[in-house]
C-alpha cells in the first residue's frame, strides 16, 4: 500500500487556521476527527483521517488505520506534532481511563453526550413525557417532535438515565 498522494501538505494547510500551535482543521469533520475524500485511485473510495494524511505526507511512509487522536486535547487540531496513533483497543481503553469507566461504556457515554447537545428534548422533558397522562399526539404536538419518539420515551428505550430511580446509588 502506498501513500495517499492526492494532496500535498500544503493544500491541506490551506484549510486550516493557526489558533497558537494547533492547526483547527476547516473542513468537513465526523464525531470529531477531521476528515477528507480519499483518492479517487482508491478503490475504497471513502473518507479518511487528515491527521493520517499529514502524517503520510510528512513522513513519505503509508500509515496503519487506526485512530489519530491529538495529545493537546483541541478535537479540530490537525497539527502532525500533536497527534497521536492508537489501535482501536488503546483508543477505548484511554478512553476508559478518561471517564472512569469500561471502554464500552466511556463509548456509551461519549455518544450519549454528543447527541445531548442536539436533541430536541431534555431531561426535564423527558421527565414530564413519562409522567404525562396525554396522549402521545398530544404531547408530540406540545414537544415538536414525532410521535414515536415520545412512545420510545414512554417505554424507556432512550433517555434511559430516568428509567432506574436507584441509577448511581450502588456503586
Amino acid at each position: 500500500m502506498k501513500p495517499i498522494t492526492r494532496y500535498t501538505v500544503e493544500s491541506l494547510r490551506a484549510r486550516t487556521i493557526e489558533v497558537g500551535e494547533c492547526w483547527e482543521w476547516q473542513g468537513y469533520s465526523a464525531h470529531g476527527t477531521p476528515q477528507v475524500f480519499s483518492p479517487s485511485g482508491n478503490p475504497k473510495r471513502r473518507m479518511v483521517s487528515v491527521r493520517r494524511l499529514f502524517r503520510e505526507l510528512i513522513t513519505g511512509q503509508p500509515q496503519p488505520d487506526g485512530f489519530y487522536s491529538v495529545s493537546c486535547g483541541n478535537v479540530e487540531c490537525v497539527n502532525p506534532d500533536h497527534t497521536l496513533y492508537r489501535t482501536q483497543k488503546m483508543h477505548f481503553k484511554a478512553m476508559g481511563k478518561k471517564v472512569g469507566e469500561s471502554p464500552v461504556r466511556a463509548l456509551k457515554i461519549s455518544q450519549y453526550h454528543r447527541t445531548k447537545e442536539n436533541a430536541k428534548l431534555d431531561e426535564q422533558k423527558a421527565q414530564e413525557i413519562r409522567l404525562s397522562n396525554e396522549s402521545c399526539r398530544e404531547l408530540a404536538k406540545k414537544y415538536g417532535v414525532n410521535q414515536a419518539l415520545i412512545s420510545r420515551v414512554r417505554r424507556g428505550e432512550i433517555w434511559k438515565c430516568l428509567t432506574n430511580p436507584f441509577r448511581g446509588l450502588i456503586k
